[in-house]
């Protein structure tokens, strides 16, 4: 059951509430989102302009040797990653680079065959097929050996990447040694927000190469053109930063919130075809549809097939092979749902066995010899949901050849658990990880696992208050207050996603009177509640339902405390409020 904590943060409210045309209640939310000022609050509510790409270390040098290439008449070829985040940052860098006149192509890494990021095989196809220039897009911080080899082999090489850096045993940043390392990361990098993902960062790098080569008078291209071109990559950063779980804070609220503008009327025969196949209205697409509908059918070409399938998606030139793409797309996705469904299911059951066997364990390494490597990251997510721990499923690695049997696996964390600094405690174990507090991807040898789980949790210092969630609620105000135009106008909050969450309120003394099973499977449930002024509302809730029936069955009226969320609803052209049971608690 998890911890309620209401909120307490004070500020005039009637005073916001005048200057920005918005209730008191929605000026509470505002300042619950760690907006002080008001100079902040009208900042968060109405500025959606980004940080200055210059202040990236290394950018310039960046775009320096990329127009030097061209000049040269050299060949670059960017190395993204297979999710959606690589995706999209090798998109919008092969689209910025050809409007600029570059000779460019992409290579993604295949998951099974290449591993993430890049490698020294990697950089050998590309000297082999006489490329001047490589350049990452979200990877290469750690890739140490493949950029010495670029170098050694006489190429260039670029590195833009997201991910955390290693330190030295003095703390000191272990950066490859690349020609230009742009990373917000960087302990030396001036940029005030490192919260950015590869697409953005491959984005601003755009923004600096477009500008220096207009400012010396050798763009094939006006300032006004390079302007609609990065205008029409927006909705591929807003993709990646939510598909990235970057925290909706600072500048991602403005990336994706000008992303969904543009998404709404792109002109990309592929982006259109995926909204379409997937059943969404271009003009009301959220962030949640970024993550939880266009995000997965992306990243299934990445883990069932190849991700050059979705880059090609992007890159289509005709609508029919655009809708033909992402129809595959679609259908893939609908497969790696299947296939999670069941690993989840045998990941449960380890888990609860480790627990009953070890109570206590901290950190869950779960050995899943007969996963499909590509889903480990989501099936560590789902079972870090269950038992809130930070979790690492580990799967047998597919193609791997030599006596030393080799494992993969991905990790997902709690926010007391920072998991890539807890992995680099045991770096010695890996053949290589990376990643950063909240998720990791590791390679190991099989006979190291149970090493990595004591060591894992012999240096950890979570206790058992850091596995009850804290669920964070806005205030306490009762369902009758919550009218339409005060719901609508939550809009202005939005972006909801990581680190702007939608809405919570608390209300007490509900009594339940019915409830009715709905969904394909009744796994969810309509309830018919009557607060303490007798008047009666209805929650849905989408999951976990059978204690709510259980106490329906009770003879003596059942009385609850409830979170929920307040959602503007349309169902048969008719708009109203829908109350989402978030959480509860019976009153004894």
């Amino acid at each position: 059951m998890a911890n309620w904590m209401v909120a307490a943060k004070k500020a005039d409210f009637e005073a916001w509430a005048n200057e920005f045309h918005i209730s008191p209640v929605t000026a509470r939310l505002v300042r619950n989102r760690g907006v002080v000022s008001m100079e902040e609050a009208a900042k968060f509510l109405h500025d959606d302009a980004g940080h200055d790409a210059y202040g990236l270390k290394d950018v310039v040098t960046a775009a320096s040797e990329l127009l030097k290439c061209r000049e040269e008449q050299g060949r670059v070829r960017i190395i993204g990653d297979y999710d959606v985040d690589g995706i999209c940052s090798s998109y919008i860098l092969k689209a910025g680079l050809t409007f600029a006149g570059f000779l460019v192509d992409v290579v993604l890494p295949e998951r099974i065959r290449d591993g993430y990021g890049l490698n020294t095989n990697l950089v050998a196809d590309a000297f082999a097929d006489d490329i001047a220039l490589i350049l990452t897009c979200d990877n290469g911080i750690a890739a140490h050996d493949a950029v010495l080899s670029a170098r050694e082999k006489g190429m260039k090489i670029l590195v833009t990447d997201h991910h955390e850096v290693q330190k030295d045993e003095a703390g000191n940043d272990i950066l490859p040694q690349a020609d230009a390392v742009v990373n917000p990361k960087r302990s030396d990098c001036s940029y005030p927000f490192e919260g950015i993902c590869g697409a953005v960062v491959a984005y601003k790098l755009l923004e600096v190469l477009f500008a220096e080569d207009v400012k010396e008078g050798n763009a094939p291209y006006g300032a006004e053109a390079s302007k609609r071109c990065l205008k029409s990559l927006q909705p591929f950063t807003a993709l990646a930063t939510v598909c990235d779980v970057m925290e909706l804070v600072d500048e991602n609220r403005g990336i994706v919130r000008r992303g969904l503008l543009e998404m709404a009327t792109t002109t990309n025969h592929g982006l259109k075809a995926l909204i379409n196949v997937t059943g969404l209205d271009a003009a009301g697409i959220s962030a949640y549809h970024l993550g939880f509908v266009l995000g997965p059918c992306l990243n299934a070409s990445g883990r069932l097939d190849t991700a050059k399938r979705a880059l090609s998606l992007f890159e289509a030139t005709s609508e029919a092979h655009a809708v033909q793409i992402a129809t595959d797309l679609k259908e893939l996705n609908d497969s790696r749902k299947e296939m999670t469904a069941k690993a989840t299911e045998e990941a449960t059951a380890l888990a609860q066995n480790l627990l009953k066997e070890q109570p206590a364990l901290k950190i869950l390494v779960l050995y899943l010899p007969d996963c499909h490597e590509s889903i480990a990251g989501i099936v560590a997510g789902r079972i870090r949901e269950k038992f809130f721990r930070p979790v690492i499923v580990l799967t047998d690695a597919l193609g791997e050849e030599g006596e030393v049997k080799m494992v993969k696996g991905s990790g997902r964390s709690i926010e007391s658990y920072h998991m890539f600094e807890g992995l680099s405690k045991c770096a010695d174990l890996f053949v290589k990880f990376g990643g950063h507090k909240m998720a990791a991807g590791m390679t190991l040898a099989q006979k190291d696992v149970a090493a990595l789980t004591n060591r894992l949790n012999a240096s950890c210092n979570l206790t058992e208050d850091d596995f009850t969630e804290t669920l964070h609620i806005d205030m306490e105000l009762p369902l009758s207050y919550m009218t339409l135009p005060l719901v609508e106008e939550f809009s202005c909050l939005e972006p909801f996603g990581n680190g702007n969450p939608k809405p919570l309120f608390v209300t007490r003394d509900l009594t339940l009177e019915k409830g009715v099973r709905i969904g394909r499977d009744a796994s969810m449930g309509r309830f018919s509640v009557r607060d303490d002024q007798g008047k009666m509302h209805t929650l849905m809730r989408f999951s976990d339902v059978e204690e709510l029936f259980s106490m329906l069955e009770e003879k003596p009226p059942v009385t609850i405390n409830a979170v929920y969320e307040a959602n503007r609803n349309v169902y048969r052209g008719e708009t109203s409020v829908q109350f989402i049971l978030r959480d509860y608690k019976r009153k004894p």
